[in-house]
């Protein structure tokens, strides 16, 4: 990612020492007498003045309101950002993901964007703090750090985590819509809730025009723009917005060519006359494929299964090709695709404020990996964070019981989810997704429910501009489905389909997986037969070893519960530090 580590407070030349060991490759750095700050990653993501006192971490996107010359859209560069520095009536309404750090002889101010698309860390020791956008490298310096299983609850139990501290012990967290400031051996830390304006008033072609808007932002890096095109709707949607806006670009999708997702991409491309590459490659050897997944998963804090590493270089690759990524992540809130199955089983749940009785609808797939009474404990402080974030919300009499899913779903998702891989990709490539700008997200709340329900607005704006793109199935995961269905009758077609289907129920082998865990398989038994392991105590030690004799016997539906139970011992691992 592209990453900020520093220290601030009464800071001695040991401690500036240890510091500098850590954090590599530094494009910036600055030393005081009560601080010491870092940054890296590339340099496009990266902005820094040391007579302003400045340092930025990530990617801005003009405003429609709140930049200058806003007729022209850009990602901010050097010059913007020491002007919303100087005016810092500006910063309210900046479209990207970014961490902001400034400093004078009171203290130092952190602070980030509005959805918390980026994130930053920080640990109190004696009399100073250690802060970092990186909580594997505050471990690192503090010698260790243990998970909070209070935090890890909803983030393990269910689809995101639905709270805003740390997993770490110890650590604070700025969140989403941050404000911090350091002084006299004292954080204090501050969040701004996101809540919308909602008057109804706004209208397709308005959708249209902003996320065309957008897109052009990309323009102003001088750099080639590439969609991330994959088989779902949401990136046919920006697909056809990119074709209509009449930018240059050309497409990618990553994985194997045999994917849905890319069997689906590469047939459209084809048929469009658009450049189409397909980014895959093979596991490493078992050492180096284990350096490499724990590089990753000490980074993607158990957002993804540690086989995903792979995807890790795709963007690096890119970026030397001269390269800007857009892509369609968080689509799905045009399309009012959010938390459905509650809407339609559960609506008493949520009007009666029965966070307990709504927890099955939010139910994650990662396994149950831990001692019973441990996991009891989870599903308690589950619940606790459900209800925490349901009473934080606006009354839903007021706001509408549609809205109101999609704004639990803004506050959490953006923050405990989006922003994990986004700021993992920003020290690789410049990349970012129209679907999760203020600008946007602000008018899709106003738009009428009409156009939101069965992705209305997205498909009609499809068949005016691209309709040959309705002409392919869609894809669910690694099922498709033909591109007629509204969304409900889209759902029980896939799910029926998967339950049809013999080996994983999908159709599609997973022999990536599969692979991974056959390099990974010494490692693996190594791990589990440690002392580390045996001692670990949150463990349900049983369960884990049937779930890797069992797979390593050829149970292959056993596979993603080994694949994540490896990913969360890795992680804890890099954590505390163990080798």
């Amino acid at each position: 990612m592209s990453w900020i580590f520093g220290l601030a407070g009464k800071i001695a030349d040991q401690d500036i020492s240890k510091a500098t060991g850590i954090a590599p490759d530094a494009l910036i750095e600055e030393t005081s007498d009560n601080l010491y700050i870092t940054s890296g990653g590339i340099k496009e993501t990266c902005f820094y003045s040391k007579e302003r006192r400045l340092l930025v971490c990530g990617i801005g996107i003009s405003s429609v309101d709140n930049i200058p010359n806003n007729n022209t859209p850009k990602i901010l560069d050097f010059a913007d950002w020491l002007n919303i520095h100087k005016h810092p009536e500006l910063a309210g309404g900046i479209n990207g993901h970014f961490v902001k750090v400034s400093w004078d002889r009171g203290g130092v101010r952190f602070s980030n964007d509005i959805f918390g698309l980026r994130d930053i860390y920080f640990y109190s020791i004696r009399d100073h703090i250690v802060f970092s956008t990186r909580l594997d490298w505050i471990a690192e310096y503090v010698g260790g750090l243990e998970i909070d299983y209070n935090e890890l609850s909803s983030q393990w139990l269910l689809n995101n985590k639905m709270s805003f501290g740390s997993i770490a012990k110890g650590v604070r967290r700025l969140a989403a819509g941050g404000q911090a400031f350091y002084e006299n051996g004292k954080i204090t830390i501050s969040r701004k809730q996101y809540t919308p304006a909602i008057d109804g008033n706004e209208t397709r072609d308005t959708l249209y025009e902003t996320v065309s808007r957008l897109i052009h932002a990309s323009e102003s890096t001088g750099r080639d723009i590439a969609i991330s095109l994959s088989g779902g709707i949401d990136s046919r949607f920006l697909l056809a917005v990119m074709i209509g806006s009449g930018v240059k670009f050309d497409a990618v999708t990553f994985g194997p060519m045999d994917h849905p997702d890319s069997e689906i991409a590469g047939r459209i491309c084809k048929s469009l006359g658009i450049m189409h590459s397909q980014l895959d490659s093979d596991y490493p050897a078992a050492g180096e494929c284990y350096r490499r997944a724990m590089h990753y998963v000490g980074q993607n804090m158990l957002l993804t299964k540690g086989s995903d590493f792979l995807h890790f270089n795709y963007y690096e690759y890119l970026h030397n090709e001269n390269k800007i990524i857009i892509d369609a992540g968080r689509g799905e809130i045009v399309r009012r695709g959010s938390l459905n199955k509650l809407l339609l089983r559960g609506p008493g749940k949520i009007i009666n404020n029965d966070p307990d009785g709504a927890m099955k609808y939010f139910r994650g797939k990662k396994p149950n990996l831990f001692r019973k009474e441990v996991f009891d404990e989870m599903q308690i402080n589950a619940v606790a964070h459900l209800t925490d974030l349901f009473n934080s919300l606006p009354p839903v009499e007021e706001f509408g019981i549609e809205n109101w899913l999609d704004l639990m779903m803004t506050r959490s998702l953006m923050p405990n989810n989006i922003s994990i891989e986004q700021s993992r990709v920003d020290g690789l490539a410049m990349c970012y997704t129209p679907f999760a700008q203020p600008d946007l997200i602000n008018l899709i709340f106003n738009l009428p429910l009409v156009d939101k329900k069965n992705a209305a607005a997205i498909k009609k704006f499809i068949s005016d501009k691209a309709p040959g793109l309705s002409g392919f199935p869609l894809v669910k995961g690694t099922t498709k489905y033909p591109y007629s269905l509204p969304t409900l009758p889209a759902k029980v077609y896939t799910v029926l389909k998967s339950k049809a289907l013999p080996g994983n129920k999908s159709g599609y082998p997973d022999s990536k997986a599969y692979s991974y865990l056959s390099i990974m398989k010494e490692p693996i038994l190594d791990s589990i037969s440690s002392a580390s392991f045996r001692n670990y105590d949150y463990y349900g030690h049983e369960r884990i070893r049937t779930i890797s004799d069992e797979y390593y016997k050829g149970n292959k539906k056993y596979a993603s519960e080994l694949d994540w139970w490896f990913t969360f011992d890795m992680f804890r691992k890099s954590l505390s530090l163990e080798d």
